[in-house]
């Protein structure tokens, strides 16, 4: 259950940086397409459109978009472990929206938490690019479902170890130890 109650608080937290992601590269992609179709359709007498300067102004707001939907994404990777630690603390789901009890842990032991999030994002990335090698061959190819199992299993027991005593040394901070 605590599983469940995990996945279920970090979607709700990541669903913000989702929408925005998704859909400034839905916005992007469609001024894209907009644009061929406007360069396509163009006749040999006008060959630059309003409607492509239209495009690309778009797609640049798409683009701007996402990229600020990547940005609400790492500061949520961020603030996600002191908010998922109070609620695995206290028991209860809500407990993990419960701003004024894990805000004070975090900024207790920030550098922690950024530590913590840069080395698991730093295991998973060195893991990753150690199984891309499975590419090499098409025997190792069929591999790469099991590899990406591990490191996802691995990824997962480090960063729960790792935030867990970020939580920890926050808490300890908060207490004057």
């Amino acid at each position: 259950m605590d599983g469940l109650k995990l996945l279920g608080a970090m979607i709700i937290y990541m669903l913000p940086a989702f929408i925005l992601g998704f859909g400034g590269y839905a916005l992007f992609m469609l001024l894209d397409f907009s644009m061929a179709f406007s360069v396509s359709s163009a006749s040999s007498s006008n060959p630059f459109p309003l409607a492509l300067i239209g495009s690309i102004f778009g797609m640049f707001i798409g683009m701007a978009i996402m990229m600020l939907g990547i940005v609400l994404a790492v500061v949520i990777i961020i603030i996600l472990p002191p908010a998922l630690g109070n609620m695995l603390v206290k028991g209860k789901f809500e407990a993990a929206f419960h701003f004024q009890e894990w805000w004070p842990v975090l900024k207790a032991n920030l550098g922690g938490f950024i530590l913590a999030v840069m080395l698991v994002m730093g295991l998973f990335y060195l893991m990753y690019m150690l199984a891309i090698v499975l590419y090499a061959t098409i025997i190792l190819c069929f591999l790469l479902p099991f590899a990406f199992a591990l490191i996802l299993f691995i990824s997962g027991a480090t960063g729960s170890s790792v935030y867990s005593i970020a939580y920890r040394d926050g808490i300890q901070k908060l207490a004057g130890r």
